[in-house]
């Protein structure tokens, strides 16, 4: 008879081992959504300083370690976006800050691809660590480029001869540039008119008052004033 009750109980616990593989299976965690969460301004460009935010939502929350890391497509090159240390939820922030060396013509992306996030993770069901996570990113629209999310495209400084950028002197190299002086009697990198605002973008092609200018805020909004003109 004890025999019997032995083994009725080994089956009992025989099942609720299953079950709990079975429970550990359908709570395993994984990335539900991917989403650029930064804008790139008015021009949809990032400039140097600026920073890309990917935003990824889980299945269900999960702990991102330091080495944790999102790579981006930026002109062919991988560059890693990162959580803050230790960001738990189910919806973290990915974040790069752009440098002058990067450049992307026709917008970032991000493949879907296994893996394509790196790094540590956690994710607890009940307290309990579950090592079940599934990296891959879902299918979304990222995976071909973000034609509103370029990078340092616009990006030629106004200090053409690289004598000092950041000494806010706006150089004149052609008769053009010289002509269009007169539109821009303050030499600060913005025209006196908007009507010749047309003009004058074309005898600085690309200029970014920012670049070789004193860069009293965000590129995007507010990028000067320049200090007047060197030829």
């Amino acid at each position: 008879m004890a025999a019997v009750v032995l083994l009725a109980a080994l089956l009992a616990g025989g099942v609720a081992l299953l079950a709990g593989a079975r429970d550990a299976a359908a709570t395993a965690n994984s990335i539900t959504g991917v989403a650029i969460a930064s804008s790139a301004g008015s021009d949809n460009e990032y400039h140097a300083g600026d920073t890309i935010t990917v935003r990824l939502t889980f299945a269900q929350a999960i702990t991102a370690h330091a080495n944790a890391a999102l790579p981006i497509d930026i002109g062919g090159v991988a560059r890693n976006a990162a959580p803050a240390a230790d960001a738990a939820g189910a919806t973290l922030d990915f974040e790069y800050v752009v440098t002058t060396a990067d450049r992307d013509t026709d917008g970032i992306s991000i493949a879907a691809t296994t893996l394509a996030v790196v790094g540590s993770f956690t994710h607890q069901d009940g307290g309990v660590d579950d090592s079940t996570i599934d990296l891959t990113l879902p299918s979304h629209t990222l995976g071909t480029a973000q034609a509103g999310h370029r990078v340092n495209v616009n990006t030629v400084s106004y200090d053409t001869d690289n004598d000092g950028a950041g000494n806010g002197l706006i150089d004149i190299s052609n008769l053009a540039q010289l002509n269009a002086m007169r539109w821009d009697r303050d030499g600060d990198g913005a025209v006196d008119n908007a009507a010749n605002a047309a003009a004058y973008a074309a005898a600085f092609p690309a200029r970014k008052p920012a670049l070789g200018c004193p860069d009293t805020a965000d590129a995007d909004t507010n990028p000067g004033p320049c200090l007047g003109y060197e030829l």
